[in-house]
């Protein structure tokens, strides 16, 4: 009787501790989701503003992700040179120019890209978009970087 009162008490603490743990990962009504896509997050956008944003980033994205792919490649490869036994630094280097080269390329689209979303917007949207996205950026690469210090 009594081991299956403690059984009992222990099943509802597991029960009851992994309910709230479950509330606090992060689990959102479906109202209050964040929506995916930038055209969906600049206040006061029309049905066509959101279409010709819409289209912009997915062209972006088939633009960039052979890029990206690319740019994993390289960062293999430049490690898989760094660990070499016998390391070659010209190859090194040429990786290294290499990896530099599609970061720039990325860059540059992504500037491109930037650019014809302002041309959607009126000047409420710009100033939104400017500092809003601009923020998530330095915000991301401030944590990038963070993470490479740590990796170092």
């Amino acid at each position: 009787m009594k081991k299956t009162r403690i059984l009992t008490l222990i099943l509802v603490l597991i029960f009851a501790s992994n309910l709230s743990f479950s509330q606090r990962n992060g689990k959102m009504p479906p109202a209050q989701k964040r929506q995916h896509g930038i055209e969906n997050r600049i206040p006061n956008l029309s049905d066509q503003q959101k279409e010709q944003i819409k289209s912009l980033r997915l062209s972006f994205m088939s633009d960039v992700l052979p890029l990206k792919n690319q740019l994993k490649e390289k960062q293999a490869h430049l490690n898989t040179l760094q660990t070499a036994e016998k390391a070659d630094l010209n190859q090194i280097n040429k990786t290294i120019e290499e990896i530099g080269n599609l970061k720039i390329n990325i860059a540059k689209r992504k500037a491109l890209f930037r650019q014809n979303v302002r041309k959607n917007l009126d000047d409420e949207q710009r100033i939104y978009f400017d500092t809003h996205f601009s923020k998530r950026e330095k915000m991301m690469h401030n944590k990038m970087k963070g993470n490479c210090k740590q990796m170092d």
